[in-house]
């Protein structure tokens, strides 16, 4: 008996632990899986972690053999966010409308190597 219950104590701990793992993350997500080349993406960033999160506000769309920065017209501050747990934050994003059709993901930069990447879209030319 003695064994039997620090080891039911730790399978139920071990289980919580996996559970909320699912849960808590930083997601980029995109509005729709197919664009057209010179369309706006939205984008949104949803804090589910239970904690602050820091994010770079500049955006970067990333393609086949290309990583397309965010337009020069937009101005990209070189300083960290927050963004609160349970809190969302929206981007727009303006695809060239010369851009090579193909699958491409947009990355949001948080000051770290990798930065936090959506999920995949497909860009078909402008009709």
């Amino acid at each position: 008996m003695r064994l039997a219950l620090p080891l039911l104590t730790l399978v139920l701990l071990a289980g919580c632990d996996s559970f909320e793992g699912k849960a808590n993350r930083l997601e980029l997500v995109v509005g729709q899986t197919r664009y057209a080349a010179g369309d706006e993406v939205l984008v949104v960033l949803d804090n589910d972690t239970g904690r602050e999160q820091s994010y770079g506000p500049c955006l970067v769309l990333i393609g086949p053999n290309t990583a397309t920065p965010h337009p020069d017209d937009v101005p990209c501050l070189d300083v960290l966010k927050i963004i609160q747990p349970g809190q969302s934050v929206a981007f727009r994003y303006r695809l060239p409308a010369t851009l090579s059709a193909g699958t491409y993901v947009i990355a949001l930069d948080r000051g770290q190597p990798r930065g936090i990447r959506s999920g995949r879209f497909e860009v078909v030319p402008a009709e």
